[in-house]
């Protein structure tokens, strides 16, 4: 099985026990950002991978870890990505654009948002000025994609710029260039493949959108254990569903 949850913000041990206390042997978990690394260095998030690498073995579970805003931009690099983290077998970095194919589904990652709070954060301590949404020239046009798995959401899904509280207006705008990237990512994908499953985090709350595939189905979930949304109840539907954060010991995980 294919499982999306929200961001973990570092906390490995309530995921893990998660996992390792329910019926996931075998699949795979793509967490949609903010997985929290960066933060402290690379040889604390070594050390952390590592133990992370152990316990998932012993469940036989795959971490796919899409880029948050929250988390340090080089360890997604295409290019000039730490070796080191190449070393761990069960966990995946899933650079922008990168599409994985699983159990027939072809999925499209696209990492990034913008940092609401980032003048209350240090510039490469715990902000990092690459964490924006990257514009699609990588995606090659793969017809087939049925699922993509964002941080941040389109501009026409919830949550609104009303819902979003004093936040300096450069920062407004950045997160909504950031939003119509994503937004232009969905229609151009739709000309040619028929995406049915879309699923985004960084908002930490549930909303929930219904469209037909001439747009898209989004939504963020509240805070529950492997919940669950019905099948599309049409052909020409699609869902999308937004990510609730990690409190505590219960997170949303989601199959696909």
């Amino acid at each position: 099985m294919i499982y999306v949850t929200g961001d973990i913000h570092g906390q490995f041990n309530p995921l893990l026990y998660i996992l390792e206390n329910g019926d996931y042997s075998g699949s795979s978990l793509f967490i949609a950002g903010d997985i929290g690394l960066g933060f402290h260095g690379i040889d604390h998030d070594l050390e952390t991978l590592g133990s992370v690498e152990k316990r998932l073995k012993k469940i036989d579970v795959h971490l796919y870890l899409v880029r948050g805003n929250h988390d340090i931009p080089g360890y997604w690099s295409r290019t000039n990505k730490p070796r080191v983290l190449n070393d761990f077998p069960h966990i995946h970095f899933v650079v922008d654009y990168k599409v994985v194919e699983l159990e027939g589904h072809k999925i499209a990652c696209v990492g990034g948002a913008t940092s609401v709070d980032r003048y209350q954060r240090t510039r490469n301590i715990d902000w990092w000025e690459q964490e924006s949404v990257i514009d699609y020239k990588y995606l090659t046009k793969i017809k087939g994609i049925d699922t993509v798995i964002t941080h941040a959401a389109p501009i026409f899904c919830p949550p609104g710029d009303h819902d979003i509280k004093k936040v300096p207006y450069d920062v407004l705008r950045r997160s909504r260039e950031d939003r119509e990237i994503l937004k232009r990512l969905y229609f151009d994908l739709i000309q040619d493949t028929k995406v049915t499953n879309w699923f985004y985090g960084h908002y930490h709350k549930k909303y929930e959108t219904w469209m037909s595939n001439d747009y898209a189905n989004y939504s963020s979930l509240d805070i529950k254990l492997a919940s669950s949304f019905p099948e599309p109840t049409g052909e020409d539907e699609c869902r999308f569903r937004g990510l609730a954060d990690l409190k505590g010991t219960t997170i949303d995980i989601e199959s696909l």
